[in-house]
């Protein structure tokens, strides 16, 4: 059995294996990863701001709560003083509303700052100075209940609970203090992220913008670059279409220059195609837009034309001084701004020189064209000239036939 195996060559061309070209396909990766970094940023921004108003929040519940210890230590010690001053039991009224709303307010304030260590320290501070202050308010009403007024009297007196008063106000403006210290960080913290975060913001719009334009600019520019090839490819295959229907030199020097002419919307062109002897004369057979008075012949060498024939190089020439392939109209004559050179070559071998004028720059489109037909135009001259010889040779075998008969 025999089997057969393939291996490709060395030259085989590697296959793109992405679906965009790499510099778009990467511009897109990276404008995708723009939009995602953008928004993690933005959410962080949300949480953070989120976090600032439950921060604030906190800090607001914390201070009313400081207010309602404070509130009620003085509601007892108010509520004490006017009992024994006025022995009117209503007052006792007021006492019993401090006593009942201070263990709900220190638990509650124990519950908001259960998460910053030095502040739990403080409530319980707090809380050991307001019961022992709360305990001397009781002693001294059980004093005055005991009728030993003197005794309950002398007991305040003593500024026992002046002491324990101020030292709980110090307590709770060391709490007010620390709240306020630490809204203070936690917001120029939140400041300085959201500086941050705008910088990044700002950063990832402009990088993004730049990564879209880029995008847009290599979309654009492969599309432009694939227009261009499809117009050279269907231009070519025009030109190939229009030279078939030529027969001999004349009929296809006639048909390239009025093709590439009008293709090229140059406003005046001509060719010069050799001789069939071979030699150095090349014959115009073939214009567009001439003036009456354009020459027949050209030599190899000699003149622009001719140097490019000679040296068999595409040539281009801009802001000429003197009148090459001057531009004539009904109201005028004048000279182009640029002219082409286009030597159309087969074997080594200059078959024809294709001149072409431009009021404005050649455009580079056009320049690749007409170099790109520099090989085709060539052959069909050099076949179209392969025929009239074979066609002269027979009309001579033909006479001489004829005279021999």
């Amino acid at each position: 059995m025999t089997s057969f195996s393939h291996q490709a060559g060395t030259d085989e061309p590697a296959r793109a294996r992405l679906p965009l070209p790499t510099g778009t396909f990467f511009g897109f990766i990276a404008a995708v990863a723009g939009i995602v970094a953008m928004a993690l940023v933005s959410m962080h921004m949300l949480r953070e701001s989120a976090d600032a108003v439950d921060l604030v929040e906190q800090r607001h519940k914390v201070a009313i709560e400081v207010r309602n210890v404070l509130g009620a230590l003085k509601d007892a010690e108010t509520g004490q003083r006017g009992f024994l001053l006025s022995g009117n039991a209503e007052h006792l009224d007021v006492y019993r509303q401090g006593t009942a709303t201070l263990p709900g307010a220190l638990e509650r304030l124990r519950g908001l700052v259960a998460d910053h260590p030095g502040q739990s320290q403080r409530v319980d501070a707090l809380q050991r100075t307001a019961q022992a202050r709360m305990g001397e308010i009781d002693e001294v009403l059980e004093l005055f209940e005991q009728r030993r007024r003197d005794d309950a009297l002398a007991q305040v007196a003593n500024n026992r609970g002046k002491l324990k008063m101020d030292q709980a106000r110090e307590i709770i403006a060391g709490i007010q203090q620390a709240e306020a210290t630490y809204l203070a960080e936690r917001q120029a913290e939140l400041k300085h992220r959201q500086r941050l975060a705008m910088a990044i913001t700002v950063i990832g719009s402009v990088l993004l913008c730049l990564l879209v334009f880029a995008a847009a600019y290599t979309a654009s520019r492969d599309f432009r670059a694939r227009e261009r090839e499809t117009w050279l490819r269907r231009s070519l295959a025009d030109l190939a279409a229009a030279l078939q229907q030529a027969v001999d030199p004349a009929g296809v020097a006639t048909a390239a220059v009025s093709f590439l002419a009008r293709r090229a919307r140059a406003a005046v062109g001509a060719i010069y195609v050799r001789h069939l002897d071979g030699g150095p004369q090349f014959v115009r057979m073939g214009g567009h837009a001439l003036p009456e008075d354009a020459p027949s012949t050209i030599t190899e060498g000699h003149g622009l034309p001719g140097q490019s024939a000679l040296e068999r190089r595409f040539t281009v020439v801009n802001g000429l001084d003197a009148e090459h392939l001057p531009v004539t109209s009904a109201v005028g004559r004048s000279r182009p701004s640029s002219v082409v050179c286009c030597p159309a070559t087969f074997e080594g071998s200059a078959e024809a020189v294709l001149g072409l004028g431009f009021v404005g720059h050649a455009p580079a489109d056009v320049l690749e064209l007409l170099q790109r037909s520099e090989y085709m135009l060539g052959l069909a001259l050099r076949n179209a000239a392969e025929r009239e010889r074979t066609r002269t040779l027979l009309a001579r075998t033909r006479s001489q036939a004829e005279e021999l008969q």
